[in-house]
């Protein structure tokens, strides 16, 4: 018979089908990353791995319970030389290319990224979210490891509850795993409505996904014969035939269309392919589906590749990514491909077949662990060491140095006991004539904007970087955003209660240019519009006694400063460091006709558009005429940068200065 032709394992519980849903798993996923467009949905293939994972675990886990056979060691070491071998070797070598390949601020990232990944807290660690001031996820060669994350979460705690419940009594497992699926997915439903990013990477809002082959594992293995039980299985296999091809059509539907809910996902759309995955495992390997499309042997094959396929093609994908600025040739997203199958081939020939044939043993175990140790040792060492900038040339490493947004607060400058981050003061709070307010964007000018002042004109600056600054306003009912939205809050608060004559409001958003439409969450629980939260504000402002000015914001780069800078060990990747002045009249041509009109309403408020002083007729630069840095990563200014938009500042803002009297 095929399946025996080809099969992995002498088990008697091997199933090739399976191996083969492996496969349809890594080639969604594969797909989805590497043409947007295409199975933009196709982030589901990790919950179909999800479900077999949890199958499969599970069916170990109660045959040995059976048998009183299992043993809590056993099983670790079995998971240890499963899941260490191919991912130790894909961690060391992308730590390799990166050394070469990747700019200091890159390289500290991925860095980060392959410890927590090897520590398997990399969802923790997205869950929380990525650093404000950090990359873009694409550019994270081991963001992937999240999925590894919740699986070995799963295997860590899942094997010690159901060994205790089983020894006390097993007639509560499948009451437990029931009761516990439904909190998951209810506490998957809350964050979605409060923080989707921890739906989708907390290991207890996916739970239930794992769970659900747990559960079906329990119907195979230690219910199959109460007569209820068996017949439903009976059904569905007659049915299987019927049964296999609705439910791969229904998780290709969901690969193709599925990209317009990933942010409320999981939650009731992840019970689709969630289901769909259960009934195709139910069917057996004998229904239409499972036998002649998934048990075929190139299918099966890639199924066995499916694991090192899905740790390669991310990191080839990510440091591409990263070398293109985000615009990868389709050319090298072939060569990628390719350099995927073959890694992988040679990861399962090489690495991950002769160790599987090896004997489990304490002495394999802790070689693996050592070099786990290791790894994960070398890459806390490249973040907390900031990339290794030493891998670069002198000149890149003054390049690289000039990118700085601004320097250490000096003492004097300390708003008491806050954080110099959100508070800076030329004189002292409530001696200014002039404060600052915004986000990270009012940041970057910290210290600058008093350097630059006419003597006689002294500056605070209060702000609170990732927030939006209006009265009122949160992005998520989550600790981590409600602790920024304090501080807004607060920064907020100081600057209407400052002495000053004038506030200026530095920010980055889009979200005024569509003020009729984009509607934001208030810390009461209510929606309104962004017009109107704006509004509020400005009006506040201006009740206190204060001339408003409203910056528009500089432009918005495709790409990091470093890249544009070519600070890379091998002089690869280094793009335009410009973009069309169209290019950048069209990322605010929105906030700024909104502006405008609000302006024309209320003579106190001022609209000066100095971030065209990075501009002439035809193109927006990240350099100076000098070669200097104006930028510190994609929109977030160096010194250089903000000291020459401060310089157009105060000549635009002389007229407004007048009518205050300073």
């Amino acid at each position: 018979m095929q399946n025996q032709t080809i099969a992995y394992t002498k088990s008697a519980y091997y199933r090739p089908d399976i191996d083969g849903l492996r496969a349809i798993a890594v080639i969604f996923v594969i797909i989805s990353h590497y043409f947007a467009g295409i199975f933009d949905g196709g982030y589901i293939g990790v919950d179909i791995f999800f479900v077999i994972s949890g199958f499969l675990i599970s069916s170990i886990l109660y045959r040995e319970l059976q048998r009183n056979r299992f043993s809590f060691l056993k099983f670790y070491r079995k998971r240890i030389r499963r899941i260490f071998p191919a991912m130790l070797v894909v961690l060391l070598t992308g730590l390799g290319l990166g050394a070469f390949l990747l700019t200091p601020r890159e390289y500290a990232e991925m860095g980060a990224h392959a410890f927590y990944g090897s520590v398997f807290f990399e969802n923790l660690r997205l869950a929380r979210g990525i650093d404000y001031f950090g990359l873009e996820i694409a550019r994270n060669p081991f963001m992937h490891l999240w999925s590894l994350s919740v699986e070995e979460q799963f295997y860590i705690f899942f094997p010690l509850l159901l060994g205790a419940v089983w020894r006390y009594t097993r007639r509560l497992v499948f009451p437990l795993l029931c009761v516990l699926s439904f909190g998951s997915f209810v506490a998957g439903l809350f964050y979605i409505g409060v923080e989707p990013r921890r739906a989708y990477f907390m290991p207890h809002s996916r739970f239930w996904e794992l769970a659900a082959g747990a559960i079906l594992a329990y119907g195979y293995h230690v219910r199959y014969r109460i007569v209820n039980v068996q017949k439903v299985f009976v059904w569905c296999r007659k049915n299987g035939h019927i049964l296999s091809v609705i439910s791969l059509v229904a998780l290709g539907v969901c690969a193709g269309t599925y990209g317009e809910v990933a942010r409320r996902f999981p939650g009731y759309w992840g019970l689709i392919p969630i289901l769909s995955t259960l009934m195709l495992i139910i069917a057996g390997a004998q229904a239409w589906v499972n036998h002649k499309i998934l048990s075929q042997k190139a299918v099966i094959y890639i199924g066995w590749l499916s694991y090192p396929m899905y740790l390669w093609h991310w990191l080839f994908y990510s440091i591409s990514y990263s070398l293109y600025s985000g615009h990868i040739p389709l050319t090298v997203k072939g060569i990628c491909l390719f350099a995927t199958l073959v890694s992988s081939w040679l990861t399962f020939r090489l690495v991950e077949k002769p160790i599987r044939n090896q004997k489990v043993s304490h002495r394999l175990c802790l070689v693996l662990v050592a070099i786990w140790l290791a790894v994960a040792s070398l890459a806390g060492l490249i973040r907390r060491q900031d990339g290794w900038d030493w891998r670069l040339e002198p000149t890149q490493l003054q390049l690289v140095e000039m990118t700085k947004r601004y320097e250490e607060t000096d003492p004097k400058h300390y708003c008491g006991d806050m954080d110099p981050e959100n508070c800076w003061t030329s004189l002292g709070l409530e001696k200014a004539q002039i404060v600052m307010t915004g986000n990270s964007h009012a940041q970057h000018f910290k210290g600058v904007i008093g350097q630059t002042a006419p003597n006689h004109i002294a500056v605070d600056v209060y702000a609170a970087g990732g927030t939006v600054p209006f009265f009122g306003h949160v992005e998520r009912y989550s600790e981590r955003s409600l602790a920024r939205s304090y501080r807004k809050e607060t920064a907020l608060a100081m600057t209407e209660k400052s002495s000053a004559k004038i506030v200026v409001f530095s920010s980055m958003g889009p979200y005024l240019g569509d003020g009729a439409t984009y509607w934001m969450n208030t810390l009461d629980g209510k929606k309104v519009l962004a017009s109107q939260l704006f509004d509020e504000t400005m009006q506040r402002m201006h009740a206190s006694g204060k001339e408003v000015i409203y910056l528009i914001d500089t432009p918005k780069m495709p790409i990091e400063i470093e890249t544009c800078l070519g600070t890379r060990p091998l002089p690869v990747g280094k793009a335009s460091c410009r973009i069309s002045r169209a290019r950048y009249d069209q990322q605010n041509v929105k906030t700024l006709e909104f502006l405008q009109a609000y302006a024309r309403k209320n003579p106190w408020f001022h609209v000066l558009e100095t971030g065209k002083v990075f501009c002439d007729m035809n193109t927006c630069s990240m350099v100076n005429a000098k070669g200097e840095p104006r930028y510190n990563d994609s929109h977030h200014l160096s010194a250089i940068g903000a000291k020459e938009v401060m310089q157009r500042f105060w000549i635009q803002a002389k007229p407004i200065l007048q009518k205050v009297g300073l």
